[in-house]
């Protein structure tokens, strides 16, 4: 089909899924496919999900497997897994009291709250 690959996954989670019908467009060099994530509690305590939509309020952090692309084999773009990601949320609480939503870069803070924090 004009338009499509076909690609397959090696290594790590997703090892052996094929997609048949990806956007040609969209097969870039990395792709991610994403693992889980661990949540926390109201009273503290934390919960692990794999798979499944993340709760913006109540995510800690969530863990990816980076694919990277590589050569056609049996017609399939064959995706390496490379490496795990694991992205942490900001420490910093709002001024509403909420816990910050965005991604830390360090594991602690975000690009906004790092500034604040130095």
């Amino acid at each position: 089909m004009k338009g499509f690959s076909k690609i397959r996954f090696v290594g790590g989670t997703a090892d052996g899924i094929k997609d048949d019908h990806m956007p040609s467009s969209m097969c870039v060099q990395f792709i991610s496919w994403f693992d889980g994530w661990m949540r926390i509690n109201k009273d503290g305590s934390y919960t692990i999900i794999k798979g499944g939509e993340i709760d913006k309020k109540t995510w800690e952090c969530y863990h990816e497997s980076v694919y990277e692309k590589g050569s056609k084999k049996n017609g399939y773009i064959q995706y390496k897994h490379v490496r795990k990601k694991i992205t942490y949320r900001c420490i910093s609480t709002t001024k509403k009291g909420d816990r910050c939503r965005n991604e830390a870069i360090n594991t602690e803070y975000c690009k906004v709250h790092k500034k604040v924090a130095a």
